[in-house]
């Protein structure tokens, strides 16, 4: 049979987070005071809570993408805490620089949408990507662009959408 498990309850919190469309992704920056949401609105966002309360939070930076599609993964680089990703349905992760007024610069472009992505838990240079068409790839972050030649390597093909990466970092 079942047994009966105790649930805290919710309680609601207006907070001052909004998008035009549904938000598809929402991550903590890993000081846990940056929260960065992308949207079906094709923009990134990314709010100061300042303290513990997210009825605090203000908003840092918006910017619309060069997204054609909904965006389902947005984060900040671990390494360059100025750099923006985000990866959509269109099947590109494009890169955009919070202190500069540059074009959004591809880092990679997939047949199909692409789920998310994830940091290297041991090295922020290198980006692993869950994709609809099975595929997973390793892109390393630190060969510029994508035109010259970005170092990626395909770690699996497997017919099969991929939706989600999980990491285990096991110390020795």
């Amino acid at each position: 049979g079942y047994r009966e498990i105790n649930i805290r309850q919710f309680t609601r919190v207006e907070t001052k987070i909004y998008h035009r469309g549904c938000v598809n992704t929402a991550k903590w920056y890993s000081n846990g005071e940056i929260l960065v949401t992308g949207s079906d609105d094709r923009t990134v966002k990314i709010w100061n809570v300042g303290g513990s309360s997210l009825e605090n939070i203000k908003l840092s930076h918006s910017f619309s993408t060069k997204h054609e599609g909904n965006i389902f993964c947005a984060d900040i680089s671990p390494i360059d805490n100025n750099l923006m990703i985000s990866a959509a349905a269109d099947g590109f992760i494009y890169g955009n620089y919070l202190d500069r007024s540059s074009v959004p610069s591809v880092l990679h472009q997939s047949r199909e949408l692409i789920h998310m992505f994830s940091f290297d838990i041991e090295n922020g240079n290198i980006l692993y990507t869950a994709e609809d068409c099975g595929h997973l790839h390793r892109i390393d972050l630190r060969v510029s662009t994508l035109a010259t030649g970005r170092k990626e390597r395909l770690i699996s093909d497997s017919r099969l959408a991929i939706k989600a990466i999980a990491q285990n970092f096991v110390l020795g």
